[in-house]
């Protein structure tokens, strides 16, 4: 089974490279995150089947826009949902922090997010059939990433057949951590990105799921793995890699090949 994850950046300046790398892909399953709606109007025109549902809306003074989570497949997709997530708490620090960033443009992608969701679709393959997620975490805190995510996991089908997918936002290296501190994080999490990644590592395991690409790379600015591909701990994996053309994103694709146990 060939799956592959990728955050197309809503900012992305080379689309026409980037639909093309898409059409080109040798795929079971593909995961897309930030989706904006125009890019999702020309990805619903592509010979697959697609479902899709609300990543997050983005407030800024220029109004409100939407981007999507997205799953496609070259597989019958049976049934799909969508998956509200705890908002985010704010904090005084978080709210002064937003208003820096903002004025500053210290961030230029920086929007205030809201009604933040995931997406899953249940896909038929030959011999099963398996849940797969799509999900992109806000770049908030630790707390508020662990809480979103222990809500997607009560969501897994009750036997081995799920894959988690997407944009974790686990942040590992300073000073990208100061990000966590801002938005009404705790003092420790300037310097311990590593704390983090433990916790959910501990979660992936609890849960019977496996981390193929754990300590690669995904996002050269924050030095970390952002981008996630989770398979049941049972599959065999027989590849794992970071593709090294990101097409316009500043996240790099990632690809995983598992057999089914």
């Amino acid at each position: 089974m060939k799956i592959y994850s990728w955050n197309l950046l809503r900012d992305n300046k080379k689309l026409e490279d980037a639909y093309q790398f898409i059409e080109s892909l040798d795929f079971d399953v593909l995961c897309l995150q930030e989706v904006t709606e125009e890019m999702l109007e020309r990805i619903k025109k592509m010979e697959f089947q697609l479902d899709y549902g609300v990543d997050k809306y983005l407030i800024s003074s220029a109004g409100e826009t939407v981007n999507y989570n997205v799953i496609l497949s070259r597989h019958p997709i049976n049934s799909s949902g969508s998956i509200p997530l705890p908002e985010p708490t704010k904090p005084l620090i978080a709210k002064l922090s937003e208003w820096l960033l903002k004025t500053l443009d210290f961030y230029s992608h920086w929007k205030t997010p809201s009604k933040p969701h995931a997406t899953y679709a249940d896909i038929q393959f030959p011999d099963r059939l398996v849940r797969v997620f799509s999900l992109h975490l806000l770049l908030w805190t630790p707390d508020t990433r662990r809480k979103e995510f222990e809500e997607i996991l009560k969501h897994q089908l009750s036997d081995e057949g799920n894959i988690l997918c997407g944009d974790l936002n686990i942040l590992e290296k300073w000073p990208v951590t100061l990000l966590n501190f801002m938005l009404g994080g705790k003092m420790r999490e300037l310097f311990s990105g590593k704390r983090e990644r433990a916790t959910f590592e501990s979660l992936f395991s609890k849960q019977g799921l496996q981390n193929p690409l754990r300590g690669k790379v995904t996002h050269d600015y924050s030095r970390s793995q952002l981008d996630h591909i989770l398979v049941p701990s049972t599959w065999s994996v027989l590849s794992a890699e970071v593709l090294s053309d990101a097409h316009g994103s500043d996240h790099q694709p990632v690809f995983v090949e598992a057999q089914p146990a």
